[in-house]
């Protein structure tokens, strides 16, 4: 397969046939933030330069927003909440 790429052969995951290796490097910033109980959204920006290794593509910006919900209970453990003490061994105390 070391010959086949560089003479127009696909990689299983990327290739072109005109493969320049290089070192990737990838910058990222991410924020998450409570917009209020329950709902949270994270913005996350990305900057990648030789993406996959190769010094043909990029640079590349990659921006994606999420956004989670939690409906019911304390919270994503209330068995390890105060307010659930049942839900604790026998013998351990808050």
């Amino acid at each position: 397969m070391r010959f086949t790429w560089p003479r127009g052969g696909y990689d299983f995951l990327v290739g072109d046939g005109r493969l320049q290796y290089g070192p990737e490097y990838i910058w990222e910033s991410y924020y998450r933030a409570r917009l209020f109980p329950g709902f949270f959204t994270s913005l996350d920006l990305q900057h990648v330069n030789n993406p996959a290794y190769n010094q043909n593509r990029g640079p590349v910006w990659i921006y994606s927003l999420r956004l989670h919900m939690e409906f019911g209970g304390v919270g994503p453990w209330p068995a390890l909440s105060p307010a659930a003490p049942s839900a604790r061994p026998a013998g351990v105390k808050p």
